[in-house]
Formats: structure tokens, C-alpha cells, sequence
């Protein structure tokens, strides 16, 4: 399997305010979830590109990243996977058509706490059927996976919980 054959579950949220400071932007952006440490990546209107560094909280809803020179027209930040208090079935991925060979997917978390999440799989985006379940356990780095047989068009973690200050990356490929 090739990278390029890889995704990574990433979410977006908006940004409201940010500012630069003795090298470090203060995002203020509501109820981020973030916790300190958490990766992240500053973008302008979901760019590709992006900023890439490590959170600092400092309220439910500002958080700071070093940066050595202030960045301009920034609107979103993105997480890879979930984080803390995000539970229930999530945004639908597709899946590749036509291979012939099972998906992987794979799970890590960073942080102390683990996760828990069903794989659910569906044709059509509105009727989902649970393939499977994936715990990882309480330790930061942890991974696990499970295949889904070929045939399904798409994808989706429905979320059971995922730990204090902890980030759930989920990964597919084929």
C-alpha cells in the first residue's frame, strides 16, 4: 500500500479572533476541546498547507502556538481525529471502490486516556450496520485496527468515549 492510499480522519473548527505575541499566536476560537499537547494545524480557508505545532491552553476558548513570525488571514485550526467530549457518529468517509482487498482501519491515541469506538459501515450514508469495535487502551502511542471487507462505500467511527486529554487518530486505508 502506497501513502498516498492513506487518510487521515482531520477535523476543522473556525477561528474567531488571533494575535501575535512575543513568539506566540493566541487563537481565541469557542469551546476548542484542545487540551496542552494536543497537535494542531493552523490553516487559512482549509488550505493544504498549514501551520503545524503543539497547543497550550489557556481557556476553553484561547489557546497559544510558538511561531517565530506572525501569520496572516487565518481562519481554521484542525485536529487529526477527536479529542475529549466528542461522542456519536461522526462525518462519513468513502472508501476506496473497486480494489478488491479489505480496509484497514487503524486507531492511535496521544494522551493518558484511551478510547473506544464502533466502525460502522454503510452503502448509501443513511442506514449504518457496526463491523466492529476498537479499544485503545490507556496509554499514549496505543494502537489498534480492524479490516472491513470490500464492497462498502463508506465509513464512519461512532464514538463511544475518548479519554481526558486525549486525542483519537483514526486512520484508513486499503
Amino acid at each position: 500500500m502506497s501513502v498516498s492510499r492513506v487518510k487521515n480522519s482531520k477535523q476543522y473548527f473556525s477561528i474567531v479572533d488571533y494575535s501575535y505575541n512575543s513568539g506566540n499566536i493566541t487563537i481565541v476560537a469557542n469551546n476548542h476541546l484542545l487540551y496542552t499537547g494536543v497537535p494542531i494545524y493552523l490553516t487559512s480557508d482549509r488550505q493544504y498547507s498549514a501551520y503545524y505545532a503543539n497547543a497550550t491552553v489557556t481557556s476553553a476558548n484561547t489557546f497559544t502556538v510558538p511561531a517565530t513570525e506572525y501569520l496572516q488571514n487565518l481562519t481554521h485550526f484542525a485536529v487529526d481525529g477527536f479529542l475529549s467530549g466528542q461522542v456519536g457518529g461522526q462525518s462519513p468517509q468513502t472508501l476506496p471502490r473497486g480494489t478488491g482487498t479489505d480496509t484497514i482501519i487503524q486507531s492511535y491515541v496521544n494522551g493518558a486516556g484511551g478510547a473506544t469506538f464502533t466502525v460502522e459501515v454503510s452503502l448509501d450514508k443513511s442506514h449504518w450496520i457496526s463491523v466492529g469495535t476498537i479499544i485503545n487502551a490507556n496509554s499514549s502511542g496505543n494502537t489498534a485496527y480492524l479490516t472491513i471487507k470490500p464492497g462498502w462505500a463508506y465509513m464512519r467511527p461512532n464514538i463511544g468515549i475518548v479519554g481526558s486529554n486525549t486525542n483519537l487518530v483514526i486512520i484508513t486505508g486499503e
